[in-house]
Order: structure tokens, then C-alpha cells, then sequence
């Protein structure tokens, strides 16, 4: 009893301590002192300032929580109208088929994407333009060649060796002429077509995955729902690492604006 009468009048007050950091070490004092209590009223004491501190600290956390949950919101929000501007500036890339300007402007857009969400969103869309641009790279070093079809977006078809093939125009040797066509005037789906082509001539197992991946991200970027059904499908079923990324797009086309900013 001598002891804990030693002890005992140096005890803090709870209400006293005004730091976080110094109550977290308080909560641990009290334990330490409630191992050494040698009487029930010294232990009731200790077990009483105990419960305090604890009430004290949950209740610090709970404010930190509320606070935290309305900075992330303001920012969810901010992220949002960020989204919504890329949006509309991507749109005509992606229609234009200028893939790697894309990947340019959400890169600069980056920083503007703190909260967990946003960041995913991002990682996310930044995969898409990638995939997508490297479709594009992939499929113009492969077409020269080639004898294939081509569709005009005004539904002509030309047919013939294709002689040139970059980010800007594709050349093409028909029987009585030659024609420099501009990028933004091929129909995407007749690419996706010569694409088709050439995945089937792959061998290699995992060439053959990231071209089906690479041409699945085109379409969907182009727009081209019949292709992106059938062909994701099919991948999905046979690629794993791209299954789990395709359900997690095909949450929400947009999860960001999904999300109420209270939670």
C-alpha cells in the first residue's frame, strides 16, 4: 500500500493532456503502473484513467477520421472536374487516333490525382492510351507489305498493297494508282481487321496475348463495341493478368463521377 501511495498523487489528469503523441505514451505508463497496483483502489484508479485515455484517443481518431474523409472529398470533387475536362480534350485524340498525345496529356494531368481513387482512375486510363498507342506503333511497323483492304470513314473500300504505314498516313498501291490516305480518315475497325490478320500468323504464346490485349484497348478506345465484346471475351477467358484489369474498367466507366464525395 506504501508503495502505490508513492505513486499515486503523480498520476496526470487525462483532460490535461492536450497531445496525442503524449497521451499514447500516458496509455502506456497507466498499463505498466496497473501491473505494479498492489490495492484495488489503486487498480480501480489506474483502470479509470485507462478508460480515459483510450475514450480520449478514439475520439481524437474519429475527428482526424471526419476531418481526413472531408479534405478527401473536397479533393474527389477536384478530381472529378480535373476527369471531366480530359475528357472532353481526349475525345478528339482518341477519334483522330493520336494515341501518344494522349498519353502526353494525362501525364501532365498526373499530380492532379491524389486520392486513392483518382489514382487508380488514372493508372487505369493512362494503361488504355498506352496499350492503345503501342497497338497503333505496333500495327503501322507490321502493315507495309501487307495486301489488304483499308475503309475510308466515308465508306469507301480500297484494296491493295500497302505500301506506307506511320501516325499520319498510310500509302496504299492500288492497280492503277497509289494513294496517300491521312490517318483520320481511316475507319478504325478496317485496322483492327489487318490487325486480325497478323495475330493469327503469331507463334509466340506471349506475343499473341499482348497483341489480342493491345488491339481489345484500340477498339475500346475507337469505340467499337461489337469488336471489344467479342474479342475481351475471348482474352479474358485465356489471360488472366488481363482479366482482372478488364473487370476492373468495366466497374465504371468513369468511377470517379460514381463515387459520392461522402463515401
Amino acid at each position: 500500500q506504501l508503495t502505490d501511495l508513492q505513486w499515486l498523487p503523480d498520476l496526470t489528469t487525462i483532460e490535461a493532456i492536450t497531445d496525442k503523441n503524449a497521451l499514447a505514451s500516458e496509455e502506456e505508463e497507466l498499463r505498466r503502473l496497473l501491473d505494479r497496483a498492489q490495492t484495488d483502489t489503486a487498480r480501480d484508479l489506474v483502470k479509470t484513467r485507462l478508460a480515459e485515455a483510450r475514450h480520449r484517443l478514439d475520439s481524437w481518431d474519429q475527428i482526424a477520421a471526419i476531418e481526413e474523409e472531408a479534405a478527401d472529398a473536397e479533393q474527389r470533387t477536384r478530381e472529378i472536374d480535373t476527369w471531366e475536362t480530359l475528357q472532353a480534350e481526349l475525345e478528339p485524340l482518341s477519334k483522330a487516333m493520336d494515341f501518344r498525345m494522349g498519353v502526353s496529356l494525362l501525364e501532365a494531368k498526373q499530380a492532379s490525382f491524389e486520392t486513392a481513387a483518382g489514382r487508380q482512375h488514372f493508372a487505369d486510363q493512362l494503361y488504355l492510351w498506352k496499350t492503345a498507342d503501342a497497338f497503333v506503333e505496333h500495327l503501322f511497323a507490321e502493315m507495309p507489305g501487307m495486301r489488304s483492304s483499308l475503309n475510308r470513314i466515308d465508306g469507301e473500300l480500297l484494296t491493295g498493297e500497302i505500301t506506307l504505314a506511320n501516325r499520319k498516313t498510310v500509302g496504299l498501291r492500288l492497280s492503277s494508282r497509289e494513294v496517300t490516305l491521312p490517318l483520320d480518315q481511316l475507319a478504325p475497325a478496317g485496322l483492327v481487321n489487318i490487325a486480325n490478320q497478323l495475330i493469327e500468323e503469331t507463334r509466340d504464346s506471349n506475343l499473341f496475348y499482348q497483341r489480342q490485349e493491345e488491339l481489345v484497348i484500340f477498339a475500346y478506345l475507337a469505340d467499337l463495341s461489337n469488336i471489344v465484346n467479342s474479342h475481351a471475351s475471348a482474352l479474358s477467358r485465356e489471360n488472366r493478368p488481363f482479366r482482372k484489369r478488364w473487370a476492373r474498367l468495366q466497374t465504371f466507366q468513369n468511377p470517379l463521377a460514381h463515387q459520392s464525395p461522402h463515401g
